[in-house]
């Protein structure tokens, strides 16, 4: 290979070859020069001095007997000549001759977008470490939706028993209209970062923790207009009107 890198052309590359040969071959860049320089010269080409090459007929000279046939000269067809097929009729033509083959496009479906609810059930059955990081969740047990309360009952299982696996979790409901859901949502790609899973979980969380003490408020003012309210439910209230917390705030926490 040394002696090849003399015919590479440019100085810059052929110094960076001997450079990488010396680190391959382990020898010095003397050494490696000096391999160069020792190498035996290119054989030279063969070459016949008998043989006249001048005296040689020039290929341009050389005629086959009977001439060249005449060629035909093309012309492209017409549009909508005999050789067109049916299907054609319907293709237009571009402005330099070219047919357009493209259809239009059909309309985009759109896509829908998974609830927030499922999603922190998604979450929770890939990741059921992270309902030992949520707090009193019976402060929205009492959520009308039904995935809430499966929600709660996911969070509350897997609290009783953090061994509890997501197949585990699963089979608790199996043969349930609920045990279908969580299976599918199981099965289901991501549809969104994993890095925002659990900041979106937590949110839901929080959102469903708002939306809880929202209603208690709401129950208790409407019971004190009515009668008046036990020592219990004074307490509650005070507490629930201290924290007040909107559910549209994403920066709450639970409990």
């Amino acid at each position: 290979a040394a002696p090849l890198i003399d015919k590479v052309p440019g100085a810059n590359l052929r110094i960076l070859m001997r450079q990488r040969l010396s680190e391959i071959t382990g020898l010095t860049g003397e050494a490696v020069s000096q391999l160069v320089q020792s190498a035996p010269a290119d054989a030279p080409p063969s070459y016949d001095p008998y043989v006249d090459y001048d005296a040689m007929p020039d290929f341009a000279d050389y005629q086959p007997q009977g001439g060249y046939e005449a060629q035909q000269e093309w012309t492209p067809k017409k549009a909508g000549g005999p050789n067109q097929k049916k299907w054609d009729n319907n293709k237009s033509w571009g402005k330099k001759g070219k047919r357009q083959e493209f259809e239009p496009r059909a309309p985009r479906v759109p896509t829908a977008v998974e609830p927030p609810m499922q999603a922190a059930l998604r979450t929770l059955l890939h990741h059921p470490e992270l309902a030992e990081k949520v707090e009193n969740a019976s402060h929205f047990a009492a959520e009308d939706q039904s995935n809430a309360q499966l929600l709660v009952a996911l969070i509350e299982a897997r609290q009783k028993n953090p061994n509890l696996r997501s197949l585990q979790l699963i089979a608790r409901w199996h043969g349930t209209e609920q045990g279908r859901l969580l299976r599918a949502l199981a099965e289901k790609e991501w549809l969104i970062e994993t890095d925002n899973l659990e900041q979106q979980f937590f949110d839901t969380i929080t959102s469903l923790s708002a939306r809880q003490r929202e209603r208690s408020l709401d129950h208790l003012i409407s019971k004190a207009r009515q009668t008046e309210l036990s020592a219990e439910e004074k307490i509650q209230l005070r507490e629930l009107l201290n924290r007040n917390v909107p559910a549209q705030n994403p920066t709450s926490t639970g409990a």
